[in-house]
């Protein structure tokens, strides 16, 4: 055979691997691994800004999304739960950033786990904001549109705070059949029930729409999220299906972590919150003293203006 015939029969068999290869996409009605970023998901909905070939080339296979959001601000932290995450085998996640600061510094080194989220309103800063001010309000509020970009792609969320620090793998703890499950937020076990918004996670199904929808209206003349959520969610009580994250032990809020557990007791819990400390510069320093802070002292980090 000569060489010009060699060339045209490889030419052809090339142009039928492709014809084969799109009339399997249309026969399944799936994104096949592999794609370009124009294909398209399974679900109606597209988003403008977050790719449906992204989710599908980094969820599991249950379909889960971990994610969390930061500002230019709080990078480290981001980069310090990325770490922990990473050390775990755990790779089902992306970082939203909410500017452009964060986005150009965490995507140096993370690639395609990083993503950019749109921009909303001006009220978006690029440092760490204090505690129920409006720059924190304009951060948190929007969780539940970030949430709900995943779930109408047909994904189940976890969503997690970026000043979180995973010690062991949560996800075996996370029963498939609820709508929602939850971390409880509480200093005392025989308190009541407070639902934390810090670490949950949501599945695509109408009832958790549901509670996006009202979880919006309930945060609408205020500059944090979790007590709207919590009116949300026993509003809705009926038909949402819900579980708590336990035993406490397990799942402490970070109150319980640092103030009322030994060294043995610290050692069995799953996911750490540098929550009920206030601030960037005393989160840290808390972090540090329990040895979760691993983020190298060499790393550079992004200069947040």
């Amino acid at each position: 055979m000569t060489l010009k015939r060699v060339l045209i029969f490889a030419a052809l068999a090339f142009i039928l691997l492709l014809a084969s290869y799109d009339a399997l996409k249309k026969l399944l009605g799936v994104t096949l691994k592999g794609g370009t970023a124009d294909d398209k998901s399974s679900s109606n909905f597209t988003s403008d800004w977050l790719s449906p070939y992204l989710l599908s080339s980094i969820a599991d296979s249950r379909r889960l999304i971990i994610f969390t959001t930061v500002n230019c601000g709080m990078a480290d932290f981001a980069i310090n739960w990325a770490i922990s995450l990473s050390q775990l085998d755990i790779h089902n996640w992306i970082i939203i950033c909410r500017d452009n600061a964060c986005f150009k510094h965490l995507h140096l080194h993370y690639g395609d786990h990083i993503v950019k989220g749109p921009t909303m309103n001006n009220m978006i800063s690029t440092t760490a904001s204090a505690f129920n001010s409006e720059g924190f309000g304009a951060l948190v509020k929007k969780r539940s549109f970030f949430v709900r970009e995943i779930l109408q792609q047909g994904y189940t969320a976890l969503y997690s705070d970026v000043d979180m620090i995973w010690q062991k793998n949560p996800l075996p703890f996370l029963p498939g059949d609820k709508d929602l499950v939850v971390q409880n937020d509480v200093r005392k076990t025989d308190q009541s029930l407070n639902l934390c918004t810090c670490f949950f996670a949501i599945r695509p199904t109408r009832n958790s729409l549901r509670l996006l929808d009202v979880w919006e209206e309930e945060m609408k003349a205020e500059n944090k999220n979790q007590a709207g959520f919590n009116r949300a969610a026993k509003r809705l009580q009926e038909g949402l299906s819900v579980h708590i994250l336990s035993p406490i032990k397990r799942f402490p809020p970070g109150y319980v972590y640092f103030n009322r557990m030994s060294n043995q007791q610290r050692s069995e819990v799953v996911v750490v919150h540098a929550n009920w400390v206030r601030g960037h510069v005393k989160k840290k320093k808390r972090l540090r003293r329990f040895g979760l802070w691993r983020v190298p002292q060499s790393m550079i980090l992004p200069e947040c203006k």
